[in-house]
């Protein structure tokens, strides 16, 4: 089975953007499509007509910036040695960080942990469904095109959960090294939250419910 081809998106935060066609296989499946009909700001588009944005549109800017990130560590830093497949699984994760998000993204979230026992967590939820999405959709195959392993998905899964300050990466737990231990902190920032997902939604979000932003997609 060949390859998709490369997808460009006319993004109306970050303009036009272009992704990977693994990440295009992973927004063509049920899974991810689903995201279209879940609010960005659940029912805030009631007081703000404007704030209609769906989880579907910000996952495809986090999955966008944190290429931008990444890529520009890779270019302007040889010495950190990030290769192809980090900046593919940075990805990747960047892109499927919301997959867990329930109706009403946050809201949903409340409401599941007053009935539910254990630690539930979105970011939790979205690493099961990433690895519900790949199976169900037979994209194993597709990913080892791409030279991506074991190893990777665990890297992609633990920069979705991102790594708690002072936890120390390891190869094996997290797919990824104490050398690669900078990475985590683009996606879900730890130690200080600041990183992509926060960069869309604040654009995003300001977009959308016309507020003043002065962020923009190359401040990253």
């Amino acid at each position: 089975m060949g390859d998709c081809s490369d997808k460009v998106f006319n993004d109306p935060v970050h303009g036009h953007i272009e992704l990977h066609p693994l990440m295009v296989r992973f927004i063509d499946t049920p899974q991810f499509q689903r995201l279209r009909y879940i609010k960005q700001l659940g029912g805030v588009y009631y007081v703000f007509p404007g704030a209609s944005h769906n989880r579907f549109e910000h996952s495809i800017g986090v999955g966008y910036l944190a290429g931008q990130m990444v890529e520009s560590l890779k270019s302007k830093q040889p010495e950190l040695q990030i290769d192809d497949k980090d900046v593919l699984c940075v990805k990747l994760a960047g892109l499927c960080h919301d997959l867990g998000h329930g109706p009403f993204s946050h809201l949903f979230q409340k409401v599941v942990k007053e009935v539910v026992e254990d630690d539930w967590s979105h970011e939790e939820q979205s690493i099961k469904m990433f690895d519900h999405l790949i199976a169900d959709n037979k994209l194993k195959e597709h990913m080892e095109d791409n030279h991506l392993g074991e190893e990777d998905e665990k890297f992609i899964k633990a920069l979705i959960r991102g790594l708690k300050t002072g936890k120390v990466a390891t190869v094996e737990e997290h797919g990824r090294d104490q050398s690669k231990r900078f990475l985590f902190e683009i996606v879900a920032n730890k130690r200080n939250e600041i990183d992509v997902d926060k960069f869309d939604y604040f654009a995003r979000d300001c977009h959308h419910l016309g507020i003043p932003n002065s962020l923009t997609s190359g401040d990253t």
